[in-house]
Protein backbone atom coordinates (compact mmCIF):
# COMPACT_ATOMS: atom_id res chain seq x y z
CA UNK A 1 0.00 0.00 0.00
CA UNK A 2 2.84 2.43 0.83
CA UNK A 3 4.39 2.04 -2.61
CA UNK A 4 1.00 2.95 -4.16
CA UNK A 5 0.91 6.16 -2.09
CA UNK A 6 4.53 6.97 -3.04
CA UNK A 7 3.81 6.27 -6.70
CA UNK A 8 0.64 8.39 -6.68
CA UNK A 9 2.50 11.38 -5.23
CA UNK A 10 5.27 10.93 -7.81
CA UNK A 11 2.69 10.54 -10.59
CA UNK A 12 1.04 13.85 -9.67
CA UNK A 13 4.35 15.68 -9.45
CA UNK A 14 5.50 14.22 -12.79
CA UNK A 15 2.16 15.18 -14.32
CA UNK A 16 2.72 18.79 -13.28
CA UNK A 17 6.14 18.75 -14.97
CA UNK A 18 4.48 17.69 -18.23
CA UNK A 19 2.61 20.99 -18.46
CA UNK A 20 4.85 23.62 -19.99
CA UNK A 21 4.97 26.96 -18.19
CA UNK A 22 2.82 25.73 -15.30
CA UNK A 23 3.85 26.11 -11.68
CA UNK A 24 1.65 23.50 -10.09
CA UNK A 25 -1.56 21.57 -9.80
CA UNK A 26 -4.57 22.35 -7.63
CA UNK A 27 -6.83 19.44 -6.73
CA UNK A 28 -10.12 20.32 -5.02
CA UNK A 29 -12.16 17.64 -3.30
CA UNK A 30 -15.54 19.25 -2.73
CA UNK A 31 -18.17 18.11 -0.25
CA UNK A 32 -16.10 15.69 1.81
CA UNK A 33 -19.15 14.48 3.75
CA UNK A 34 -18.86 10.82 2.75
CA UNK A 35 -15.07 10.78 3.01
CA UNK A 36 -14.95 12.23 6.51
CA UNK A 37 -16.22 8.98 8.06
CA UNK A 38 -13.72 6.85 6.18
CA UNK A 39 -10.54 6.11 8.21
CA UNK A 40 -8.83 4.72 5.09
CA UNK A 41 -9.20 8.04 3.28
CA UNK A 42 -8.05 10.03 6.30
CA UNK A 43 -4.95 7.87 6.79
CA UNK A 44 -4.21 7.80 3.06
CA UNK A 45 -4.50 11.57 2.76
CA UNK A 46 -2.28 12.21 5.80
CA UNK A 47 0.31 9.81 4.44
CA UNK A 48 0.10 11.38 0.98
CA UNK A 49 0.63 14.86 2.45
CA UNK A 50 3.62 13.59 4.46
CA UNK A 51 5.17 12.11 1.31
CA UNK A 52 4.79 15.40 -0.55
CA UNK A 53 6.24 17.38 2.34
CA UNK A 54 9.16 14.99 2.85
CA UNK A 55 10.08 14.90 -0.83
CA UNK A 56 9.37 18.49 -1.80
CA UNK A 57 9.38 20.52 1.44
CA UNK A 58 7.71 23.87 0.84
CA UNK A 59 8.14 23.58 -2.93
CA UNK A 60 5.50 20.96 -3.58
CA UNK A 61 3.88 21.62 -6.96
CA UNK A 62 0.57 20.25 -5.69
CA UNK A 63 -2.07 22.01 -3.63
CA UNK A 64 -4.90 19.88 -2.27
CA UNK A 65 -8.07 21.58 -1.06
CA UNK A 66 -10.69 19.69 0.93
CA UNK A 67 -13.97 21.58 1.06
CA UNK A 68 -16.52 20.85 3.74
CA UNK A 69 -18.05 21.92 7.02
CA UNK A 70 -15.92 22.34 10.16
CA UNK A 71 -17.60 19.40 11.87
CA UNK A 72 -16.41 17.13 9.04
CA UNK A 73 -12.82 18.15 9.76
CA UNK A 74 -13.41 17.29 13.43
CA UNK A 75 -14.65 13.83 12.42
CA UNK A 76 -11.48 13.31 10.35
CA UNK A 77 -9.36 14.44 13.26
CA UNK A 78 -11.04 11.78 15.40
CA UNK A 79 -9.93 9.21 12.80
CA UNK A 80 -6.32 10.47 12.88
CA UNK A 81 -5.41 13.16 15.47
CA UNK A 82 -2.51 14.52 13.40
CA UNK A 83 -4.73 14.97 10.32
CA UNK A 84 -5.64 18.61 10.94
CA UNK A 85 -2.03 19.70 11.47
CA UNK A 86 -1.39 19.52 7.73
CA UNK A 87 -4.03 22.12 6.86
CA UNK A 88 -4.38 25.84 6.70
CA UNK A 89 -7.99 26.49 7.60
CA UNK A 90 -9.91 29.00 5.53
CA UNK A 91 -13.41 29.93 6.57
CA UNK A 92 -15.52 31.23 3.71
CA UNK A 93 -18.23 33.82 4.21
CA UNK A 94 -21.75 33.18 3.02
CA UNK A 95 -22.89 34.61 -0.28
CA UNK A 96 -24.42 38.07 -0.41
CA UNK A 97 -28.13 38.63 -1.08
CA UNK A 98 -27.24 39.96 -4.53
CA UNK A 99 -25.26 36.79 -5.35
CA UNK A 100 -28.11 34.57 -4.17
CA UNK A 101 -30.65 36.57 -6.17
CA UNK A 102 -28.43 36.26 -9.23
CA UNK A 103 -28.12 32.50 -8.66
CA UNK A 104 -31.89 31.95 -8.51
CA UNK A 105 -32.61 34.25 -11.44
CA UNK A 106 -30.03 32.51 -13.66
CA UNK A 107 -30.99 29.02 -12.51
CA UNK A 108 -34.69 29.45 -13.24
CA UNK A 109 -33.97 31.38 -16.42
CA UNK A 110 -31.92 28.43 -17.76
CA UNK A 111 -35.00 26.22 -17.56
CA UNK A 112 -37.29 28.90 -18.99
CA UNK A 113 -39.09 29.66 -15.73
CA UNK A 114 -39.96 33.09 -14.40
CA UNK A 115 -39.71 33.96 -10.74
CA UNK A 116 -41.47 36.92 -9.15
CA UNK A 117 -39.98 39.35 -6.65
CA UNK A 118 -41.80 38.01 -3.57
CA UNK A 119 -40.60 34.48 -4.34
CA UNK A 120 -36.98 35.61 -4.83
CA UNK A 121 -37.13 37.60 -1.60
CA UNK A 122 -38.15 34.61 0.55
CA UNK A 123 -35.74 32.23 -1.23
CA UNK A 124 -32.87 34.62 -0.52
CA UNK A 125 -33.87 35.01 3.12
CA UNK A 126 -34.01 31.28 3.86
CA UNK A 127 -30.90 30.36 1.87
CA UNK A 128 -28.77 32.10 4.52
CA UNK A 129 -25.92 32.60 2.05
CA UNK A 130 -25.14 28.86 1.95
CA UNK A 131 -24.77 27.21 -1.48
CA UNK A 132 -26.12 23.83 -0.37
CA UNK A 133 -29.21 25.52 1.09
CA UNK A 134 -29.67 27.46 -2.15
CA UNK A 135 -29.46 24.26 -4.17
CA UNK A 136 -31.91 22.34 -1.97
CA UNK A 137 -34.37 25.21 -1.76
CA UNK A 138 -34.14 25.87 -5.51
CA UNK A 139 -34.72 22.20 -6.36
CA UNK A 140 -37.68 21.84 -4.05
CA UNK A 141 -39.20 25.12 -5.23
CA UNK A 142 -38.92 23.98 -8.84
CA UNK A 143 -40.95 20.86 -8.03
CA UNK A 144 -43.60 22.88 -6.19
CA UNK A 145 -44.50 24.92 -9.26
CA UNK A 146 -47.11 23.60 -11.68
CA UNK A 147 -46.49 26.22 -14.34
CA UNK A 148 -43.70 28.37 -15.79
CA UNK A 149 -43.74 30.97 -13.00
CA UNK A 150 -42.46 30.60 -9.45
CA UNK A 151 -44.66 32.59 -7.06
CA UNK A 152 -44.54 33.19 -3.31
CA UNK A 153 -46.59 30.07 -2.50
CA UNK A 154 -44.30 27.87 -4.62
CA UNK A 155 -41.25 29.34 -2.88
CA UNK A 156 -42.76 28.98 0.59
CA UNK A 157 -43.75 25.34 -0.01
CA UNK A 158 -40.34 24.67 -1.57
CA UNK A 159 -38.62 26.04 1.54
CA UNK A 160 -40.72 23.81 3.81
CA UNK A 161 -39.98 20.74 1.71
CA UNK A 162 -36.28 21.68 1.51
CA UNK A 163 -36.16 22.03 5.30
CA UNK A 164 -37.25 18.42 5.61
CA UNK A 165 -34.72 17.28 2.99
CA UNK A 166 -31.88 19.25 4.61
CA UNK A 167 -32.76 17.74 7.97
CA UNK A 168 -32.58 14.22 6.55
CA UNK A 169 -29.31 14.80 4.68
CA UNK A 170 -27.32 16.95 7.07
CA UNK A 171 -28.81 16.94 10.56
CA UNK A 172 -30.16 13.42 11.04
CA UNK A 173 -26.78 11.70 10.48
CA UNK A 174 -25.21 14.00 13.08
CA UNK A 175 -28.03 13.38 15.53
CA UNK A 176 -27.86 9.63 14.98
CA UNK A 177 -24.13 9.66 15.56
CA UNK A 178 -24.35 11.82 18.70
CA UNK A 179 -27.28 9.98 20.23
CA UNK A 180 -25.50 6.65 19.84
CA UNK A 181 -22.35 7.93 21.55
CA UNK A 182 -21.39 6.58 24.96
CA UNK A 183 -21.99 9.99 26.53
CA UNK A 184 -25.62 10.09 25.42
CA UNK A 185 -26.19 6.42 26.22
CA UNK A 186 -25.03 7.15 29.76
CA UNK A 187 -27.50 10.04 30.02
CA UNK A 188 -30.33 7.87 28.68
CA UNK A 189 -29.50 5.13 31.19
CA UNK A 190 -29.67 7.63 34.06
CA UNK A 191 -33.01 8.96 32.79
CA UNK A 192 -34.36 5.42 32.46
CA UNK A 193 -33.24 4.50 35.98
CA UNK A 194 -34.74 7.59 37.62
CA UNK A 195 -38.06 6.72 39.24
Amino acid sequence: MDHIKDNFAKFLVDMVKEFDNKNGLIIIIDDINGLSDNPEFVNWYKSFADILFTNYRNKSPICMILAGYPEKLEIMQEQNPSFTRIFSHIKLKGLSNEEITDFFNKSFDKINMNINYEAIDILVKYSSGLPNMMQEIGNCTFYMSDNKTINYDDAFNGILYAGDEIGKKYLQPLLDRSIRSMEYLGIFEKIANDD
